[in-house]
């Protein structure tokens, strides 16, 4: 049986591809220049580059966490109809 692919997306500033469940997105300003402009999109980014100093004052806010990794359930065995 063939394993699932995982989505993979870029990230804004390292240009790095990453698994799209382990990607931060980051609320940025749209009009930079304009000090009044309130509005704001979200971008992807990795871990390393949302803690980075020299893009700190880009990144307003956090839009979405990265999802934890889910445990895998150990199947138990299956019970026979007929015991003998």
């Amino acid at each position: 049986m063939a394993k699932k692919k995982t989505n993979t997306t870029v990230c804004t500033f390292c240009l790095n591809d990453l698994p799209r469940p382990e990607a931060w997105w980051v609320d940025m300003i749209m009009h930079r220049s304009d000090p009044n402009c309130t509005s704001k999109y979200s971008v992807p980014s990795c871990g390393k580059c949302k803690d980075d100093p020299e893009n700190a004052w880009l990144i307003v806010g956090i839009a979405e966490e990265p999802q934890p990794k889910k445990e895998k359930k150990e199947k138990k065995p299956k019970k026979s109809s007929k015991e003998e």
